[in-house]
This record gives structure tokens, sequence and C-alpha cells, in this order.
């Protein structure tokens, strides 16, 4: 957290260490297990382990998102390196450049549509779209290549999502996605990824709905067809939140599906993922409904429930009592909390109680307990700051 209130002037620290690679030794690995059952006043998380001090640089890095002026210098040697894994580490970290994203493009398009490794092409690709929208200059360049190559369907599938992302900024792509959806040689999942494209891009267009109402009806007629379905949910999943009226009605039913299924080892949660992006409101309602009995399933609503609404009363109180439930209940519920807001007490007061209980629950129980109030506080500072929800 004192890194984020740094901003970027944290960006040099980070960026050395994400460039940084150092093998923990065994000793070093002991004393993070010793140290890591001390309280935080006497010195707990010491000697963290190396990947983890590199995973955490890189995801302060996408926070803070600093600008292209102030990431570009330092990743230059890098770029220039004969080292073939700073090279794709510093064409990754491009990806999170936030103002002045769109003038790196030029710069990536090459790397990712004609560098003879396909390691380097598929690090630049993923560069261009984590930038979203500001990459929508590459779009002409792009559409050009998949248009003019002999088999465009073996390149086709890595750009789809890329043009959901950019929604109708992406309008020129229209035709060639329409001619997608005509061929019959088309893998499946990248002819519903381009019905996905095609929604985002025109919430109305009638060829990719009777294209996605096809792939939905495909998913229910027998248990063990779950491709189709985890296709179109996926696809939408990976796409920007938009709502979609048109594809609720479709995704719904998935979701409902899916539901039935959840048990004490969890479930799939793709559909109800994606009804969470294209209609929120629904996936409430939804979601609500399953909160009764309190069980496993019951317990997987209301977490998904505390992300729609961190201060979900019915949701918060249902895991916080499951909680001090035995052991078996308590990782579920734990992990739900930590979805929590930092203004819902009853989540803060059940994990705070949780660590002062005069009877010690398992280690595993309380280390739990103190990751879901990191997490909740961790998310306060980044919206105290203006900064998006991004992985912990």
């Amino acid at each position: 957290m004192a890194l984020l209130e740094l901003g970027t002037n944290a960006v040099p620290f980070l960026v050395g260490e994400v460039f940084t690679y150092r093998r923990d030794t065994l000793l070093r690995s002991k004393l993070n297990e010793l140290f890591h059952r001390l309280p935080e006043w006497a010195g707990r998380g010491a000697f963290t382990p190396h990947s983890e001090v590199h995973d955490q640089a890189e995801r302060r890095l996408r926070v803070l998102r600093p600008s292209a002026d102030v990431l570009l210098p330092l990743l230059q040697a890098y770029l220039d390196a004969t080292n073939l894994n700073y090279t794709m580490q510093a064409i990754h970290l491009m990806g999170l450049i936030g103002q002045g994203g769109e003038t790196i493009v030029p710069q990536l398009l090459p790397l990712a549509t004609n560098h003879p490794n396909p390691r380097i092409q598929f690090m630049a690709h993923h560069a261009i779209r984590f930038l979203g929208v500001r990459s929508s200059n590459a779009l002409p360049a792009v559409l050009d290549q998949l248009q003019n190559l002999p088999n465009p369907e073996k390149t086709v599938a890595r750009w789809l999502p890329w043009m959901a992302e950019l929604g109708p900024v992406a309008l020129p792509a229209v035709p060639f996605l329409e001619d997608l959806l005509t061929r019959t040689n088309l893998a499946e999942q990248a002819w519903i990824e381009a019905a996905v494209a095609l929604i985002h891009i025109d919430p109305n267009h009638q060829a990719a709905l009777r294209a996605l109402t096809k792939a939905a009806g495909l998913s229910l007629r027998t248990r063990t067809l779950y491709a189709s379905r985890w296709f179109l949910c996926s696809a939408i999943s990976r796409a920007p939140p938009r709502s979609i009226p048109h594809l609720a009605p479709l995704v719904e039913p998935l979701a409902r599906f899916e539901m039935a299924e959840w048990g004490p080892r969890g479930g799939s949660v793709v559909a109800i993922g994606a009804l969470n992006r294209i209609a929120p409101d629904r996936a409430r309602i939804l979601l609500e409904s399953s909160l009764t009995p309190p069980n496993s399933a019951s317990l997987m609503a209301a977490t998904h429930l505390l992300r729609l609404d961190p201060n979900h009363e019915v949701a918060t109180r249902l895991l916080a009592s499951a909680a001090t439930s035995p052991p078996s209940a308590n990782g579920m519920a734990l992990s739900g909390l930590a979805e929590a807001s930092s203004s819902n007490q009853v989540a803060i007061a059940a994990l705070q109680n949780l660590l002062s209980a005069e009877s010690t629950p398992a280690d595993q129980i309380l280390e739990q307990a103190r990751a879901a109030l990191a997490r909740i506080r961790y998310r306060e500072a980044l919206a105290a700051r203006g900064l998006p929800d991004e992985d912990f």
C-alpha cells in the first residue's frame, strides 16, 4: 500500500524488481515459513519469496498504469537486450502503460503480427490487448493482415476478443466479422467469439444474435454438451462489462443450469460470471434466490453477490455465520468475506473476531482471515487513490 501512496515515484523501483530474477535459497524459504507465523509487529512477512516480490511488483504497475513518458524509458534497455526473457517481459509491461499508450502501438504491431518468434508475437499481442481502446489505431493494419492471409482462421482467433473490447470503435471490422460467421470451416470457439465481437460492436446485430442463440441452445440439449456453453460464456466474460439486454435471456438459463451443480467442492462459475458482465441486475436476482438453505451452493452465491454489492447484508451475514462453522465450511466463507467493502462492518467484525478468538483456530484458517482483511484494506487503498481494483 505504501508504494501506491508514492504513485509514479515508485515506478523505477517496481520495474527494477520485475527484472530482478533471484532464486530462493532453502534457508530463506525456511525463514519465510517461520516469520509467517509471527504477528505483523514482530516482522511477519519478512523473507518473502523472490517470485512473490516479482509478481507483486508487476501487479502494482498494473494498478498504477504509468504514462508512456515515465515507463517506456525504463524499458528501453530491456527491449534492446539479447536476453529473450528480458525482451518478453519488457513487451508485456508495455501493455500496462496508461496515458500515451496509443503512441506505442506502432512499435508493438509488427512484433504481434510478423515477428519470427511466436513467443514475442504472443507477448506483443497481449500487450496490445491490455491497452484496450487506446490500441484501436492498430485496427486497420490488423484487418488488412487478416483479410490477406491465405488461411486467416489460424491467426484470427487471437484478435477476436480484442475487437470485442474495442466495442463500437471497431465498426470497420463488421464486414470482416460478418464474413467469418458464414464460413463453415471456422472452429466453433472462433465462430462464437466472432459473434460476441459483433454484438459488442452493434448490440442489435441480428446475424450475431442468431449465432449466439444457436450456441446457447446447443449448451442445454444434454448435460454432457458443455463446449458451446463454455465458449459462449467465456467469450462474454473476456469482453468488457456492457449492458446487452438481448444476450441476458440466452445466458441466464445457462447460469441456472450451472448453479444447480454447485456443491461442497465448488463448481463452474463461467456462466454466472458472464451474466454479471451483461446483466448484473438479473444476476443479482438469480443469486439472491440461491441464498437458502445455508450450504456450499449458497456460500458461492453469497460470494458472487458481494462482488456485485460489497455491502450486501444478507450475503454478508450468511458468510459471517459460516466462517465460525466447522473447518470444512470456513475456507469458502472466508474467501467470500474477502469481497466485502471496508465499510461492511459485519464482515470486518467477523474476520477480526476470528483472529482474536480465545480458542485458536487452525493456522490455515487464521491465514485465510488475515488474507481476507488484507484484500479488503488493499481495495480501500486503491479506491482512496481513485485507482481500479485489479487482481490482488
